[in-house]
């Protein structure tokens, strides 16, 4: 009884983890689209193409331990763009509004990240998470620092 409470635990953590990855990537593609400095907007993908190639490296050891990834839910993504976007229609500084939105983000990662940290993972998949909780942040920091935000 135990074990399965404990599984199920894991489950959820790890089910929240790929969710709040998968958003960000979104997010980060859809600000990426709302900026109109190309070079500024490449930065943003380019960082959006990083968290998706973790999530995809995240399913697969979650995959591999025996889970099942559930779907998001697209009304709820829908809702948080609507509401970025109108956000950024009455901000007058839309680009600090936008990277402030994805620190947040950022923020709400590293709290899913440590929650399935703190579950007993195989030691490969540990490390990864550990290694992207390490790079977790870096590239807005920069980004930031570039722009003088």
């Amino acid at each position: 009884m135990n074990d399965d409470i404990f599984a199920e635990e894991i489950e959820v953590a790890l089910h929240q983890l790929v969710t709040v990855y998968e958003e960000t990537t979104l997010r980060f593609t859809y600000v990426a689209s709302l900026i109109e400095d190309s070079v500024l907007a490449g930065k943003f993908i380019e960082i959006s193409s990083k968290k998706k190639k973790q999530t995809e490296t995240i399913i697969d050891h979650i995959r591999s331990m025996g889970f099942l990834i559930k779907d998001l839910d697209e009304e709820k993504e829908l809702l948080e763009e609507l509401f970025i976007r109108l956000k950024s229609i009455i901000t007058d500084d839309k680009r600090r509004l936008l990277i402030q939105e994805l620190l947040n983000e950022d923020k709400i990662t590293k709290d899913a990240l440590n929650t399935a940290l703190s579950h007993e993972l195989p030691i490969s998949f540990r490390s990864y998470l550990e290694s992207c909780q390490q790079k977790l942040g870096l590239e807005l920091e920069q980004l930031l620092t570039e722009l003088d935000l």
